[in-house]
């Protein structure tokens, strides 16, 4: 399993601790296990496209957290999105081309789920989307949540 490391984000950003941390990019690495990410508590932008990340939980807690990248993952539960909700900061968010996003009711769900998000895998959100998305029932969005339905 591919681990992302505390040597691999200082090599990469060329600081000497995790808390100066603010962008890293470590795209396409194959990297299954990111939670070194819990240690970067001021890190504003993420670029993990292209590994094989299956959970979002390490990002929890990444409160300066503006920017996500996390396109073509292995999120697979839409359930996952969940772990983004106490994140205020975070704007923009990409998680297409993980299996999560197939889902029909994908983009309201998230929608729904992080209303602090202006962008969405590269379209904006603009408030006629934010209004469609509150009119679907929360029961449907939560069925989603739970994996019921797919596209």
């Amino acid at each position: 399993m591919a681990v992302l490391t505390v040597r691999m984000v200082l090599q990469k950003t060329k600081l000497e601790d995790l808390e100066s941390v603010k962008n890293l990019n470590v795209w396409g690495s194959s990297l299954e296990d990111v939670s070194v990410i819990k240690k970067m508590p001021n890190v504003v932008v993420l670029s993990l496209s292209v590994n094989k990340i299956n959970t979002l939980a390490d990002f929890a807690n990444c409160k300066n957290l503006v920017e996500l990248y996390l396109r073509k993952n292995e999120i697979a539960k839409l359930e996952e999105v969940y772990m983004l909700r106490k994140l205020p900061k975070l704007k923009i968010l990409w998680l297409c081309d993980n299996p999560c996003a197939t889902h029909y009711l994908y983009r309201p769900f998230v929608i729904r789920t992080l209303p602090q998000l202006e962008k969405l895998d590269n379209v904006d959100i603009t408030a006629e989307e934010r209004a469609e998305c509150n009119l679907i029932p929360s029961s449907e969005l939560e069925a989603a949540a739970q994996g019921a339905a797919p596209a």
